[in-house]
């Protein structure tokens, strides 16, 4: 019986043994081969399942359904900026397309692409996102939306608690795809022109718009009523984790993140950035609505064989991914292994000629324009 005994105690060890060793191999393969950001990315964005969607006026919502990453705590900027564990300035006397951001907490912060900031010289949004590393000081490219002011009005910027809108935001993904390959150095840079002229083209369509300067931030002012509403019939379900907006009956962009936590945080900005393209719409604009399937298969445009996926080094910390295809533009930031958010957008409507991007324009050019 005990040789018996014996035999048993031999096998178990030695299948301890192997699982053990099986083990150890996967965590040391995760450490020396880990995956490129690209695929970080596209595993993210496959990684969702589609919802039903919600409904209101022009905007229709489809909820992306997902596993909550386990990471790195994170403070988003709203709330970095309230508890003032984050300082951002303008850079020396100021660079209309440079702002500095000091992160005095103990863990990173995550600012999401189009996030505005206000006060200073000028409010700008934030070109791509971002995460600013525990006690980093970091200088991050950023976008004017309102042109005509160069004058303090505070040292510091705070939260506009607005988004750049969705039809700017989406062209300025593939601008800023665009430069980071003209001057992968040179960071995520916009196309100024184009998002000057889209938020003058904004505001003229809004006769109560009569600030002094041309700002972003008034036409959400003035539009806050509107936006409201939606803000009231659109609401975050149990495990969503990012969402696909149509406009009109169009697919036109998704925002996915890596926890259920940071996407209801970041909800009312999308809504607010989505809903100012489409509060002049109803109903009766959505005379073809798209299904759940439609927004399945936009979300697995990222795996198509023609779509191009390049990694640059974010500004801040970790990888900015960007995505560029005749199908599919957008980009993903990717911290510590995983993919923090990715951002898809449907093609740019060509027929508009703000659509047109243009490479980086020099400093002297962009400071000329300032107060035109």
């Amino acid at each position: 019986m005990w040789k018996w005994l014996i035999v048993l105690a031999c096998l178990s060890a030695y299948t301890c043994g192997v699982l053990s060793l099986g083990a150890r191999e996967a965590v040391v393969e995760e450490k020396t081969t880990p995956q490129k950001p690209e695929d970080i990315v596209v595993a993210r964005a496959s990684s969702v399942t589609v919802g039903d969607a919600q409904h209101f006026g022009g905007l229709m919502i489809f909820p992306l359904i997902g596993s909550s990453l386990k990471g790195d705590d994170y403070f988003t900027l709203d709330e970095a900026i309230k508890l003032d564990l984050i300082k951002v300035r303008e850079k020396g006397s100021g660079d209309v397309n440079l702002v500095v951001l000091q992160n005095y907490a103990g863990r990173p912060v995550f600012i999401m692409d189009g996030e505005e900031i206000v006060g200073a010289k000028q409010n700008r949004t934030i070109n791509s996102s971002v995460m600013i590393g525990t006690k980093q000081i970091a200088e991050i490219p950023v976008s004017c939306v309102e042109q005509g002011r160069w004058v303090a009005v505070s040292s510091e910027f705070k939260s506009g608690e607005t988004q750049l809108f969705a039809s700017a935001r989406q062209m300025n993904s593939v601008a800023v795809t665009d430069n980071y390959k003209a001057v992968p150095s040179a960071g995520p840079q916009s196309d100024q022109s184009m998002i000057w002229s889209k938020v003058a083209a904004k505001r003229a369509a809004i006769p109560a718009c009569e600030g002094a300067t041309d700002a972003m931030h008034e036409v959400y002012s003035v539009r806050q009523d509107d936006i409201n509403q939606y803000l009231k019939h659109f609401e975050v379900v149990d495990g969503q984790v990012g969402a696909v907006f149509a406009i009109g009956g169009k697919i036109i962009g998704a925002d996915i993140f890596d926890r259920h936590s940071t996407f209801e945080k970041l909800f009312p900005k999308l809504v607010k950035s989505y809903g100012l393209d489409a509060v002049d719409l109803d109903d009766k604009d959505n005379q073809v609505l798209p299904t759940k399937a439609d927004a399945e298969a936009f979300i697995k445009r990222i795996k198509k064989s023609d779509v191009e996926l390049q990694s640059y080094e974010s500004p801040g910390e970790g990888n900015d991914v960007r995505i560029k295809s005749d199908i599919i533009n957008g980009h993903g930031l990717v911290f510590n292994g995983k993919a923090v958010h990715v951002v898809l957008f449907a093609p740019v409507d060509a027929s508009d000629d703000s659509a047109k991007v243009n490479q980086i324009a020099p400093a002297s050019e962009r400071r000329h324009r300032l107060t035109e």
